[in-house]
């Protein structure tokens, strides 16, 4: 006689057996890691600059773990992100070296550092979430709920990578690609995009008109007369000058014309002086 068989624990319904599970779906694109802030995960590319000797040699793990003061597990953990966008490469075993925008990243970091990330726009722009977001945003602005939508969609991201999809938003704004305001994400304009920040045209240089087209259009503005009787010869000279021109003329130009106006008075004081004693 066989002894009875002691009946396991029955699975309630909808309940799946550890053999049943299925492994959590991934994204198909790398995504940055949700255990660092953005702001951090900067800092660990800006030391990875600064300890390759403005790109001399691959820096390790290590060094970035002394400047950053993390630890070099939890520096790892932002690797694959920074190296699928091609801002740090694998060299060897715990050592990257960077790109030459990480480097101008850091450089400029010295300057302005609100602004330094931006030397990071153009490789988050040819980055898949930078091709799929902005050619959505260009001609306006979407909700941020829709944004990530538009990248979970790139990506084929379940709902569980919700924050990470937000940090990809986050990067893109630290790199000047966009703008995130009242929910809303929308590209970052440029400053020649807007009318206010427009560089001024530059200055033309002034021409100066020719000495004889200044003769000739003076010459249009010159009337005589001649009377000629017996034994007189008289002539009559009236010069108009427009005020708006007048203004134009240059200093030696002024000073010749009066001049001349001078040596007319004075050549009829003259003439009038030895009329009166003959």
């Amino acid at each position: 006689m066989s002894s009875p068989v002691t009946p396991g624990p029955i699975p309630i319904s909808g309940e799946l057996t550890d053999a049943a599970k299925k492994e959590k779906p991934k994204p198909t694109k790398v995504v940055p890691t949700d255990r660092i802030g953005v702001g951090r995960q900067l800092d660990i590319l800006r030391a990875y600059a600064a300890a390759s000797g403005n790109g001399s040699r691959a820096a390790t793990v290590g060094e970035v773990a002394e400047i950053v003061k993390m630890s070099a597990a939890t520096i790892q953990l932002a690797h694959p992100f920074l190296a699928s966008i091609g801002l740090i490469t694998r060299t060897g075993t715990g050592a990257y070296s960077v790109s030459q925008e990480a480097l101008g990243f850091l450089n400029a970091y010295e300057w302005d550092k609100e602004t330094a990330s931006h030397k990071l726009g153009s490789v988050m722009r040819n980055a898949w979430f930078g091709q799929a977001l902005l050619s959505r945003i260009t001609f306006g602005p979407i909700d941020e709920k829709n944004a990530i939508a538009v990248l979970a969609e790139a990506c084929s991201a379940p709902p569980e990578y919700e924050k990470e999809l937000r940090m990809v938003i986050e990067f893109m704004a630290a790199a000047g690609l966009v703008l995130r305001e009242n929910g809303q994400v929308r590209p970052r304009p440029t400053l020649a995009s807007s009318p206010s920040e427009a560089p001024a045209p530059a200055p033309q240089p002034r021409v100066e008109e020719p000495r004889e087209k200044e003769q000739s259009v003076n010459a249009s503005r010159l009337n005589t007369s001649v009377q000629s009787t017996p034994g007189k010869f008289n002539l009559n000279i009236s010069v108009e000058v427009d005020m708006a021109e007048f203004s134009t003329w240059r200093p030696e130009r002024i000073q010749a014309f009066f001049r001349g106006v001078a040596e007319v008075l004075a050549a009829k004081a003259d003439f009038e002086k030895g009329g009166a004693g003959s």
